[in-house]
């Protein structure tokens, strides 16, 4: 069977205890020579529900000094002051230099040419879906068609105002390879997480010795011997609800916001962030491989219920999660 992911290594303590209990951070920026209070690293991208944790964690900490507290303090700090992360906001949208001007070529591209999805035509969340092999890509970088051997996301304009990825002309070059495609549509294509979902059925018969003589393949049907049976458990559940929930979704994407039978990928569950565990997903693919069937259904039943899931769009999941809208449910 594959082995278990190692774990990550946990993050460097480098919190200073001042009088009274109070911690402060060494800023982690080299042009930055500021010690300040932990509460300026507060992690500003993280959901609600770790923000209050942090928040929280600094409190306790200061009234009962526990090593958990601390913990908790240096696992959700981040490595830049605030200062520093506002100075590199207003310098990546300032329009006179690099960042700037390959932020304003992408809002231009979202603008005109990347407007709508070409698969469902529908405008919201439009992603650049990269629509070339890695042996095409190859052929187009020897060529000297594309600007990096390897696809990154046009989005990230940060990462092309680098001097080695071309700016705002290896960005033109990169979007010839790319085509506008929504967030559910994406999520059914080959090159996304979805389509390395393998059915054990469809893969050749094993051979003696499989983790010996072909160790990817073997490593491969033990991961979609496991998964397959998970993933089509949680469709049926997906199929049975019927689509999106969200009464002011507009039934765009995949499927016309309908769950039917080779578009469940394209739909989410939304937890109740307070009562999230884990995400289904990550149940799916991580539970141990030998646990019984009925073991595996209730704990995934389980947090479905205790999480109160609602089945949303992915387009619909992800103007919640990062745009703010409220969906509306009967």
């Amino acid at each position: 069977m594959p082995r278990a992911p190692k774990p990550k290594p946990p993050k460097v303590d480098r919190l200073i205890q001042r009088p009274g209990g109070k911690l402060w951070k060494k800023c982690q920026n080299n042009s930055c020579p500021r010690t300040r209070p932990v509460e300026e690293f507060a992690p500003r991208s993280a959901s609600e529900k770790v923000l209050a944790e942090f928040l929280q964690a600094i409190l306790d900490y200061q009234e009962l000094q526990m090593p958990c507290d601390r913990a908790t303090i240096v696992q959700h700090a981040t490595a830049w002051c605030d200062h520093c992360r506002d100075s590199k906001k207003r310098s990546d949208v300032n329009p006179n230099n690099k960042s700037g001007k390959c932020r304003a070529y992408l809002h231009e591209l979202r603008a005109t040419e990347f407007r709508n999805c070409v698969h469902c035509g529908t405008t919201r969340c439009i992603e650049l879906d990269n629509v070339v092999s890695d042996a095409d890509r190859a052929v187009l970088y020897a060529e000297g068609k594309v600007s990096v051997p390897k696809h990154h996301e046009l989005s990230e304009y940060t990462w092309w105002a680098r001097p080695a990825h071309g700016g705002v002309e290896g960005m033109r070059l990169e979007k010839a390879v790319c085509e506008p495609c929504c967030r559910m549509c994406h999520r059914l294509q080959p090159t996304s997480d979805a389509g390395n979902r393998v059915d054990p059925s469809t893969l050749p018969p094993a051979v003696d010795q499989e983790s010996k003589v072909d160790q990817k393949m073997y490593k491969k049907r033990c991961i979609a011997t496991k998964r397959w049976p998970r993933y089509c458990y949680v469709d049926r559940r997906k199929r049975a609800i019927g689509g999106c929930e969200n009464l002011n979704c507009l039934r765009d994407g995949a499927g016309n916001g309908r769950c039917i039978a080779g578009v469940e990928p394209a739909f989410d569950w939304d937890h109740n962030p307070e009562k999230k565990k884990k995400g289904i997903s990550w149940l799916c693919s991580h539970l141990p491989a030998n646990m019984p069937e009925a073991e595996w259904k209730a704990i995934i039943d389980i947090e479905i219920a205790d999480g109160e899931c609602r089945l949303l769009c992915r387009n619909c999941h992800h103007e919640k999660t990062h745009l703010g809208m409220v969906p509306l449910y009967a």
